[in-house]
């Protein structure tokens, strides 16, 4: 089996290894959904009600429980790819008995939430938890970090579950109280601008609390984010220091073929022609047919002083012509058609 080498878990920055779990960094400053945006679909899309709100937070705070500390305390051992696929199955394992539950009861949140209650299974923020956090500290700290984020998590989702039933269905926990009828609240882009609305409130309050010297976790995440770039910075300096230059390529000598070497050859040379004091012989012009005008080339007409005075003398002579073979055409066609009417009422009883 391929692991990954003994070192990959202190590979990891030092601000997620320093870290340590905090109620109110993870709920609330660090919030899941407002601030790292992870586990979006779920409560964009499907959570539209109070109902199906809790199932989508009762789901999830279920597998960062019981992953969370499983992968702290045994699955860091493992290689990176089996423990995602580990955290998938164990997803299934916890959602699909609910999902069965649900659908023997009837119940009204298996048709509110489609598709995304099984979906839940594979719910990205289980597995960046776990990757990011459990790996890296004690079984014990894992379970508090799960439990903070979940409720970070149901937090959101409840309140905009809430919002959309109580302004979208002028109902609350599917009991109608008020005539309220918004349908975009229905919509996922109702659920987008409610997280972002949300996000927004969230970032000016604690903008506000610490400009007042309340609360100090904004510096706090902060200092955190700054370590962990200026850890970045150091270490690429330091590789760009280790790293010596790199010589350049040496041109390859030219090589010569085996044997004697062949002259290149010299391009031949036509002899001249002979001059000719003879005047160029003129292409031979097509004649028109007798009873067609002749066409005038571009060139004649680019030759011309006064097109209007050409067109007069030689173009309006043609076409009076043309009219006039047309005239007596027409009056021939006359003629016979007049026979063949005589011979029609001579042929009639």
């Amino acid at each position: 089996m391929n692991q990954e080498p003994a070192g990959h878990l202190e590979q990891r920055s030092s601000a997620e290894k320093n870290k340590k779990p905090s109620w109110t960094s993870d709920a609330f400053l660090q919030n899941p959904i407002l601030v790292q945006a992870i586990g979006l679909a779920p409560v964009v899309a499907a959570a539209t009600t109070l109902r199906a709100s809790l199932i989508i937070s009762l789901v999830c705070a279920a597998q960062l429980v019981v992953c969370e500390p499983l992968a702290g305390a045994v699955l860091k051992k493992l290689p990176g790819w089996l423990r995602v696929a580990v955290y998938y199955v164990l997803g299934l394992a916890l959602t699909l008995p609910l999902l069965y539950w649900l659908e023997l009861r009837g119940d009204v949140a298996v048709t509110t939430l489609g598709l995304y209650l099984p979906l839940l299974a594979l719910n990205s923020l289980t597995a960046v938890r776990c990757e990011r956090f459990a790996v890296l500290h004690t079984p014990a700290e894992c379970l508090r970090d799960a439990l903070a984020n979940a409720l970070g998590y149901a937090a959101v989702a409840l309140v905009v579950g809430v919002i959309r039933e109580t302004l979208g269905r002028g109902s609350i926990w599917g009991r109608e109280f008020m005539s309220m009828n918004i349908r975009g609240l229905w919509m996922p882009f109702g659920g987008f601008l409610l997280v972002g609305a949300l996000a927004a409130l969230l970032k000016v309050i604690l903008r506000f609390l610490s400009e007042r010297g309340i609360y100090s976790g904004a510096d706090e995440a902060m200092e955190l984010e700054l370590d962990d770039r200026q850890e970045r910075l150091e270490k690429t300096q330091r590789l760009l220091e280790n790293k010596e230059p790199e010589p350049a390529p040496e041109p390859e000598p030219r090589r010569e073929p085996a044997g004697e070497s062949i002259p290149p050859s010299e391009p031949e040379i036509e002899p001249p022609q002979p001059l000719s004091l003879a005047p160029p012989v003129p292409a031979a012009r097509e004649e028109p047919d007798a009873g067609q005008p002749r066409r005038i080339p571009l060139e004649e007409f680019q030759e011309m002083d006064d097109p209007m005075r050409i067109f007069e003398s030689k173009v309006r002579p043609r076409i009076d012509k043309m009219a006039e073979q047309n005239t007596i055409r027409l009056a021939e066609i006359d003629k016979e058609l007049e026979s063949m009417l005589e011979r029609l009422d001579d042929l009639r009883p």
